[in-house]
């Protein structure tokens, strides 16, 4: 549960910074872009609820391998999701 909130204050924190972004007509670059959209993309909150109920111990939720897999899949959902908004509009 404490995964959740972590992350659940993290993307509110996000979501946030680009609405401030947008009305601030800040215009970041790519990189700076993509560390704020990993967190308000809402995957990593998404991911934590897959791991109800599962009963992970700290050092298993905090491996370095799954760290990085929750850290690539955040980046294709959210580099897809731009793609896809560009290509609807």
């Amino acid at each position: 549960m404490i995964h959740f909130i972590e992350e659940w204050d993290a993307y509110t924190a996000a979501v946030v910074q680009e609405a401030n972004d947008r009305v601030m007509h800040i215009y970041r670059t790519f990189e700076e872009y993509l560390q704020i959209r990993r967190l308000s993309s809402g995957c990593l909150p998404s991911f934590t609820l897959c791991e109800f109920g599962l009963d992970l111990p700290e050092d298993v939720f905090n491996h370095p391998m799954l760290t990085e897999l929750r850290q690539q899949a955040t980046d294709l959902i959210a580099i897809g999701n731009v793609r896809l908004r560009i290509l609807l509009s």
